[in-house]
């Protein structure tokens, strides 16, 4: 059998922000956070590289704007998706984002965003906070649109040629992760209270978030095939999930974008994942669940992994025994 060489990913995650205006008890934050804020930014010159390694490695992935905290504090955010714009001028530029910074001047705010390059902004409604409700109805105000909120249809565009959606009242089409040829603005239904949508599915952020537990052991995990995730500081750990930094895998700063998606470590966990053996580093009583496990490890699941060797094994152990990426912060679970 010759070596599998790992296609594309589908998305690549940015952070630009590690820290949130918010602190829900489901979020993994708190098992990285005292109850100091203390933000930290991603560069420029960070972003730069990633979005200049894509454009050389022709990755038509989708690019993601989220991950640890809330984006819009970052204030060299619109410099950010401008780079990721100029070097991918056809790729998909997604944000999540809670409010947490638009709500100073909404519309203002969500103009400059799509006018830097962003496809989709999704604001994440949680159910005991009022910032998107709030951020919805000075949107419309200020913008003189005459229609009341609750009269909103489905795709409906109200300002430039920004369409409106709420998910998933109004269907698939208002998935902020489907690539579309439209620029939208979602509001997404409390994610505490969801039971259907991508977006339902809360997971222990691998014991950040929640307890682990050992319910999806023997299940594959797409996560390592199909995203790449950048914290802050340009570093990568096995998924987005990881919010503690249990598995690192390197750097963009250290090495290239190629390098990264390609680097040993990642072979290894893919080989484990492949076969469903969440025993290792964070994945160990991590619940975070996969689509379409069958067209696994190409995209049409044509191709196959062997298991993992000695080498790899002892790499993997290696790996666990490194210091954690981020600060611990034991939840009550964890005590």
């Amino acid at each position: 059998m010759t070596e599998y060489y790992q296609e594309n990913p589908f998305s690549v995650q940015i952070e630009p922000v590690e820290g949130c205006n918010l602190r829900c008890g489901f979020c993994g934050l708190n098992g990285i956070r005292g109850k100091e804020n203390n933000y930290k930014m991603m560069s420029l010159e960070t972003a730069t590289k990633i979005a200049e390694g894509m454009k050389e490695q022709r990755w038509t992935s989708r690019i993601e704007f989220a991950m640890h905290g809330e984006p819009t504090f970052n204030d060299d955010l619109h410099e950010i998706i401008k780079v990721f714009r100029k070097n991918l001028p056809k790729a998909n530029l997604m944000m999540l984002s809670n409010g947490g910074n638009i709500i100073k001047d909404p519309l203002r705010m969500i103009t400059e965003y799509f006018s830097s390059g962003l496809d989709t902004l999704g604001l994440d409604e949680y159910q005991q906070i009022s910032l998107v409700p709030k951020i919805w109805k000075r949107l419309f105000e200020g913008n003189n649109q005459g229609v009341p909120i609750e009269e909103i249809g489905a795709g409906q565009v109200f300002f430039n040629d920004v369409s409106v959606w709420v998910y998933p009242d109004f269907g698939d089409g208002g998935n902020p992760h489907k690539r579309v040829k439209t620029k939208r603005l979602i509001r997404i239904s409390p994610i505490d209270l969801q039971t259907k949508g991508t977006h339902s599915n809360l997971t222990n952020h691998t014991g950040a978030g929640a307890p682990k537990n050992n319910k999806k052991m023997g299940i594959r995990c797409a996560k390592p095939f199909r995203e790449i995730s950048f914290r802050y500081d340009g570093s990568v750990a096995i998924c987005c999930n990881d919010w503690r930094g249990e598995f690192m895998i390197g750097s963009i700063n250290d090495l290239s974008l190629k390098e990264l998606w390609h680097h040993e470590r990642f072979k290894a966990a893919r080989k484990k994942l492949y076969y469903g053996e969440r025993d290792f580093g964070a994945c160990d009583g991590c619940d975070a669940m996969s689509y379409r496990l069958g067209f696994l490890p190409d995209k049409k699941g044509l191709d196959s992994l062997d298991r993992v060797n000695a080498e790899e094994e002892l790499l993997i152990k290696e790996v666990e025994a490194l210091k954690t990426k981020a600060d611990v912060f034991l939840r009550d679970w964890e005590k």
